[in-house]
């Protein structure tokens, strides 16, 4: 027995819940459990109550934990612990935060949070209106900055469906928006979304427009045009199939379509589906089509501007095989009594059971469908083995006069759209998903027309997939929903590749796009190339948009021959490679790390180039093409790789020169410019004094150049300390009284010439700033100078300060500061800073002050902590953390440095972050530490969501690179998260996460999902199988020969076990049919034509792609010898169970081959449990309700050819409790007996205690007699009472053992009883107390109350009476108290005519030490004898 089959188990792992801090968040699990488990929510170990901001739910198997107005605290993993009393189980579930949250600090620590996302306060309402009518709809917005607002409809934007006249769209102040269609059509009708956005991110919310036509509008449309019958197309169909008609159309305004059937117009319902297709085809779809749906259908489209149709004629073509009788009332006639059938709820196939009751009487089928619901509604088909189907509708009526369709596939970000119509307005209606009662939100829309009810997912995705139920009052009706991910088709090859190998030590490859590409999906070719001799390709370019890429012999690693090939890229997939045709030979050579750069120099200075390769050359300078050697003028080195050039002493006439640098296929050039010096040294670097006057002048070669004038780049303007003058062709700047800001790099620039100057301005000290400081407040003393370079001494009083720990010195630029970290009353005093000659004096007071502190120091510490510091100034002080002190440990320091107190967290983590308290007397300082981990990013790769497209049995891997190398990542498929097995590894590699499928199925298709909580990457993975290949079977030629009668066998094997293949006979596709069998066996597809016909010649082919081999030549013979070819069961040994049916079949080689079918050599003919059957080919041979005297021989005897097969029926084992355990109540100390009758004698029985085994040994002793089992304990105990049950083969008896102490009640004598046969008899006695129970024993079987014995407690007697007494009844009864048995009996004689009474000694049955404790009565009877 499975004792923990009732054990909590989860039934789903739920995904992570991001949620922004101020909403409500809701985590959920699904656990199942017999019995039902008690669930328990918890977080840190600490159990959540339902109260506050949590409130705990459940609805059937699911449990849920909301939360409301979730703060950052919230975040974290919770606990979901169910158990019951088999067992227990937990499941987690993660909240965290939707984004990074923007916080503020108050004094009390409480975060100050805001959402400036978009939020719709009022959402669009849904609308009913008549055609013609103007449809609005409003909705109100908050976010910061004010959102953009797109509306769609059907998930496409409106100016794509719409004429702009059509519809307008309009914000009013306050965040309102509103969206107006002008005078509506009927195509307007469906689900409009409004979606806002803004840098914060995004809201969605929907609507429903319902349009209803106008009744007397509808006649007075313009006449359609005429139908030219001779263009009219045709299609058949099968019985039983579907039929699609599509037909596009387009056109503004959108046009109103209308499907006919021989002129009048079809409604969508059960069998007739009207909708468009996500590619823009207005479609018809007629559901398992019979024989009445041939007819002519029209597609009529208009709109204001005119009309159009598209006509197709349909005929269905009936069945090979026909029904007798068509399905009618769920029954129907097949032509032969042997035919099997299978029946069908649209796509479902039935099975008998509660629900449905398959007959089968003759040739008649019969379905009777019980406890019929609106979900029976639909469309039955009745279908034989040859594909025959005959086909009815149910039509259930009730409350739901429109049902919902079966099933509903949207793609992921479609809308899912469910319409229900009842028979009475404002009826209580109610939907539900998956059993959860579904409420109004943004993206769940709930409208009510009348007696028209709608449901709309808005923007679905793949956790909506579900079943959804509408139900209003008893009455119900379902559709399943699924949401299929949006699938994209890779990239096609590029085609037209070509080679330019002409080129010295390079190559140029060139390539088209493929004619049918997608241009709307961003592409990228990639160019690989392989060595010759290896196996591996590696990337060499990448382009957007070009088509050709030269590949240099430098871009290789070594000399060799390569080939190279081409593919495009896009976010769908890959396309396939297109390998160039020619092998190029390639020397990688030098490349150029550093080039050259141009150099710009005065007449006179020195010049220098140089260039950086990768490999170690020699190279040649040239200077307009003139070779240079290594001279007094030109200097040439190499240092490894690094080439360089100078030119000593330029000249003006190397003015605009070109250095060129060239070694073994590397050539790069640059050019030199020399500048002419007109002025001396001395002019072009000034030095001046503070308060002298500046003058710059340079001279032009034109009186009318203008020039412009810069100071360290920046250009000077004329004011009242600076003039620019211009004379003739002099220019120049006159700056009146020099400062020490006027020192700088000044230019004068004109076209193609600059002339620049250095000035530098000398003078005294010139910034100060005086301080007055509170004692422990710290000192800044800061100065001036002139230059960077200039020395300066601090001085206190005339002492040289030096640096210290509580004094620091600092030199930044021209700044030089003196700070006392720690300022006391000893520090004041006069300080002076002197640099040469200049000095400059501070006189620093320092005020007394009290011990306290005025301020709050707030830290927040994100991601990897190395440790916290905080550091106070003052005297002795207590830490504190969260209202706890802080004691010093290996992670914390406390230390003290002069005035300031400092605590150290030496690796700060979660745990730490807090609230810290320094406190003094009198006075506290708070620290508020919030520490959060770096959030785990994915680096590669970069794109959030990917397809992937790949074939059966390859090696799938989806890798990516995360932030952190040591962080936790998570793998889902399909929204659950995944197992690591054999046939998925899930491998870590550093930084590197891959999950690896090592031979992948079609099974594995789906959506796979990398989760690091903060960060996740989606893999949308397509398997496909392989082109199927071909081959002709080893037994097969071209030309075969066969017998007249002896069946045709075509054999090919195809390349994998799921190919589908047509086969096709003089170009005509073949059907199966009562001659012609199509099966297959693993690989092998076999055509089989039972009887064809004398001297028939037959070409055949196969449609599918590899060779196309053909057969013909068949000639007739004599009639071949009958031969059995094999049959369904074994032919050998049969073992059977009486009761079942015996069949036996065999296969004979032509179809009029007669059989005789024998049971021990005795000939069998057909009879009530007797069935011989004869179909084609197939003998079979059918007994019904087998007994054992059927075991024997049966042979079917085909006159050249035998079938013998042995039977052997055996009589069923069966099981059972003939008499079962009874409860047992014993003193303690006495002997505990349980009996029961077990049918058959041989089984073996197994004793349990309270759902333990029990062990034989000397207080457990196991006994059987015949078919009784008997278990003895003895000795028993008050620990012995307990649940005693024994099982036989699967089967269990229980029963009760009781075992009490002390007496508390006494029984009375009870006294003999006579009575007669079929009369009545009564037993009484009377016990001590009133409440006293007692319980009435035969032969240590408890007596319960029944048809035939009776009992009666009145005040303190206790009775038994026995109705209908017979002989079997006569016996000893006894009564005991539920403490101590009482005994006592009377007996008397079984003589029928001489009653007689007598009484055994009381002291017999007395215990030692107390009264009488029980009583017995022995019950004889008067037979009464009828002589005739």
């Amino acid at each position: 027995m499975d004792i923990y089959g009732g054990a909590p188990r989860v039934l789903g792992y739920s995904r992570p819940v991001a949620a922004q801090c101020g909403t409500d968040a809701v985590l959920q699990c699904k656990i199942g459990g017999d019995p039902r488990p008690e669930v328990v929510w918890e977080k840190k170990n600490v159990q959540i109550l339902s109260e506050g901001r949590y409130r705990l739910s459940e609805e059937g198997q699911a449990y849920f934990l909301h939360i409301t107005g979730v703060r950052l605290e919230d975040a974290g993993q919770y606990i979901c612990k169910a158990s019951n009393s088999v067992g227990e189980t937990c499941a987690p579930a993660t909240l965290k935060e939707s984004e990074r949250e923007k916080k503020k600090q108050r004094y009390e620590g409480e975060p100050l949070l805001s959402d400036d996302r978009p939020h719709f306060l009022i959402k669009p309402l849904s609308l009913r209106v008549d055609r013609g009518e103007d449809a609005a709809f409003s909705c109100k917005l908050s976010g910061n900055p004010l959102p953009q607002v797109v509306w769609e409809k059907d998930g496409k934007k409106l100016s794509d469906i719409f004429e702009s006249a059509h519809f307008n769209v309009s914000s009013q102040d306050g965040g309102w928006f509103q969206l107006k269609i002008f005078q509506t059509r009927m195509p307007d009708g469906g689900v409009y979304t409004c979606r806002a956005h803004n840098n914060q991110g995004g809201a969605l919310a929907g609507a429903v427009l319902l349009v209803e036509l106008v009744p007397e509008r509808q006649e007075n449309g313009p006449d359609e045009p005429n139908l030219n019958s001779a263009n009219v197309k045709k299609f058949a169909v099968s019985e039983g199939k579907h039929a699609k008609f599509r037909c596009f159309v387009t056109g503004k305004p959108k046009p109103e379509i209308i499907w006919k059937k021989d002129g009048a117009p079809l409604e969508a319902g059960r069998r007739h589906l009207l909708f468009e297709d996500r590619e823009g085809y207005y479609t018809l779809k007629v559901m398992y089509c019979k024989h009445q749906d041939t007819g002519l259908y029209v597609c009529a489209a208009s709109n204001a501007l005119g009309h159009t149709l598209s006509s197709v004629y349909l005929t269905v073509k009936a069945p090979a095989v026909r029904f007798r009788r068509s399905l009618q009332d769920v029954e129907c006639e097949v032509p032969n009594e042997g035919i099997p059938t299978a029946w069908y709820l649209e796509d479902q196939r039935l099975q008998p059971g509660g629900k449905y009751d398959i007959e089968q009487n003759g040739a008649r089928r019969r379905l009777t469908i019980r406890d019929v619901g609106a979900d029976d509604d639909g469309v039955y088909l009745c279908e034989m083995p040859d594909g025959g189907k005959s086909i009815a509708e149910l039509a259930v009526k009730g409350t739901i006069v429109k049902k919902l369709p079966r099933k509903l596939d949207v793609l992921e970000g479609e809308n899912a759209v469910f319409c229900v119509e009842v028979e009475e307005e404002n009826m209580d209606v109610h939907w539900f998903k998956d059993g959860l009662k579904l409420r109004e939100s943004h993206q769940t829309i709930l409208k009510s027309f009348g007696k028209t009810h709608m449901l709309v997912f808005v923007n679905v995705c793949h956790g909506d997939t579900g079943v959804v139920t509408f139900v209003v009052g008893r009455s119900k009706t379902s559709s399943r929903l699924r949401v299929k991910a949006a699938r994209h088709s890779p990239p096609i090859c590029p085609v037209g590749v070509e080679m330019d190998v002409d080129r010295p030590n390079s190559v140029l490859l060139s390539w088209e796009p493929a004619p049918t590409s997608q241009t709307t999906t961003r592409s990228v070719y990639v160019l690989e190339r392989q060595e010759v001799g290896s196996q591996e390709w590696l990337r060499c370019a990448t382009s957007d948009t070009a088509t050709s890429a030269e590949v240099m012999g430098d871009s290789v690693p070594c000399e060799g021959d390569y080939r190279f090939r081409v593919c495009c890229i896009n976010k769908y997939g890959r396309s396939g490679h297109v390998e160039f045709p020619k092998v190029v030979h390639l020397v990688p050579g030098p490349k150029i790390r550093t080039p050259l750069q141009g150099c710009e120099v005065t007449e006179g200075e020195d010049a220098l180039f140089s260039i950086d390769l990768s490999v170690m050359v020699t190279g040649t300078w040239f200077l307009n093409s003139t070779q240079l050697q290594d001279s007094q003028h030109y200097s040439i080195q190499q240092a490894k790789t690094q080439h360089s050039l100078v030119i000593h002493s330029t000249k003006v006439e190397d003015h605009e020169a070109e250095v060129t640098f060239i070694a073994n296929g590397v050539r790069d050039s640059a050019v030199l410019k020399v500048q002419g010096s007109p002025m001396s040294e001395s002019d072009s670097n000034k030095r001046v004094e503070t308060g002298d006057p500046v003058v710059l002048y340079c001279e032009v070669s034109h009186p009318s150049a203008s020039v412009g004038w810069f100071k360290d780049g920046v250009e000077l303007q004329v004011t009242d300390s600076l003039n620019i003058q211009s004379e003739g062709n002099m220019r120049r700047i006159v700056i009146q009284s020099a400062e020490f800001t006027d020192s700088g790099v000044y230019t004068c620039e004109t076209m193609g010439d600059v002339i620049k100057f250095n000035v530098e301005v000398e003078g005294e000290l010139l910034y100060v700033m005086f301080v007055s400081a509170m004692e422990l407040d710290p000192v800044v003393l800061t100065c001036e100078v002139s230059r960077d370079d200039a020395n300066a001494t601090w001085y206190k009083d005339g002492v040289e300060v030096q640096a210290s720990d509580n004094i620091t010195i600092q030199t930044e630029g021209t700044m030089r500061r003196l700070i006392i970290r720690c300022a006391e009353t000893s520090d004041a005093g006069t300080y002076s800073c002197q640099s040469g000659d200049n000095s400059l004096s501070f006189t620093v007071n320092i005020k007394g002050m009290y011990c306290t502190l005025a301020y709050m120091f707030s830290c927040h510490v994100t991601g990897e902590i190395d440790s916290i510091n905080m550091l106070i100034h003052i005297g002795e002080v207590h830490w504190f953390k969260d209202g706890l002190q802080v004691l010093e440990t290996e992670n914390v320091q406390l230390t003290s440095e002069g005035p300031y107190r400092r605590l150290t967290v030496l690796c700060g983590s979660a745990e730490d972050s807090g609230e810290y308290v320094c406190d003094t007397d009198g006075d506290s300082v708070f620290f508020q530490v919030t520490i959060t981990e770096l959030p785990v990013r994915i680096v590669s790769p970069t794109e959030s969501e990917l397809e992937l497209t790949s074939l059966t049995s390859e090696r799938l891997e989806l890798s990516c690179e995360i932030s952190q190398p040591d962080a936790q990542v998570r793998w889902y498929r399909d929204g659950l998260e995944v197992e690591e097995s054999a046939s998925l590894i899930l491998e870590v590699q550093g930084a590197h996460r891959t999950l690896v499928i090592p031979t992948t199925t079609v099974e594995d298709t789906g959506e796979y999902v990398c989760d690091t909580e903060d960060d996740s990457v989606t893999w949308l993975v397509t398997i496909t199988e392989p082109p199927v290949k071909l081959a002709r079977s080893e037994t097969m030629s071209d030309v075969m020969d066969c017998f007249s009668g002896e069946p045709i066998v075509l054999e090919i094997e195809v390349s994998r076990f799921n190919a589908e293949v047509i086969w096709m006979k003089d170009g005509g596709e073949v059907e199966e049919s009562s001659d012609v069998t199509i099966t297959e066996d693993g690989l092998i597809r076999r055509l089989t034509i039972r009887t064809p016909c004398p001297l028939m010649t037959l070409s055949w082919s196969v449609n599918s792609p590899g060779p196309m081999p053909s057969l013909s030549g068949t000639k007739m013979a004599a009639e071949p010898p009958v031969t059995i070819l094999g049959n369904s069961e074994d032919t050998d040994y049969q073992e059977m169970v009486a009761g079942d049916d015996l069949i036996l079949a065999c296969e004979v080689s032509r179809a009029n081959a007669p059989v005789q079918w024998y049971c021990n050599d005795r000939q069998l003919t057909s009879d009530d449990r007797t069935y011989i059957e004869s179909y084609g080919t197939l003998r079979k041979l059918i007994l019904s309700d087998i007994l054992p005297s059927d075991s024997g021989k049966y042979m079917c005897d085909a006159i050249d050819d035998k079938m013998v097969t042995m039977v052997k029926i055996q009589v069923p084992r069966v099981v059972e409790f003939l008499t079962e355990l009874h409860n047992t109540m014993v003193l303690e100390g006495e002997d505990a007996t349980f009996k029961c009758v077990v049918s058959p004698e041989d089984v073996q029985l197994v004793w349990g205690m309270d759902g333990e085994l029990v062990v034989m040994g000397d207080r457990f002793q196991a006994t059987q007699n015949g078919l009784c089992h008997t278990l003895v304990i003895k000795s028993c105990q008050i620990l012995d009472s307990s649940k005693i049950t024994v099982e036989a083969e699967g089967n269990v008896s229980k029963a009760t053992l009781k075992v009490q102490g002390e007496s508390t009640a006494d029984l009375g004598q009870i006294d003999a009883v006579m009575a007669e046969e079929y009369g009545d008899a009564t037993m009484e006695t009377e016990v001590s107390l009133d409440m006293g129970e007692v319980q009435w024993m035969r032969q240590g079987v408890v007596i319960q109350p029944g048809p035939r014995h009776t009992l009666v407690q009145s005040g303190r007697k206790r009775s038994l009476t026995i109705c209908n007494l017979n002989l079997s009844d006569r016996g000893t009864y006894r009564c005991e108290t539920l403490h101590d048995p009482a005994m006592g009996w009377s007996t008397a004689s079984p003589c029928p005519t001489l009653p007689w009474r007598t009484r055994a000694p009381s002291s017999s049955l007395r215990r030692e030490s107390g009264p009488l404790p029980g009583s017995l009565s022995r019950v004889r009877y008067h037979h009464h004898h009828h002589h005739q």
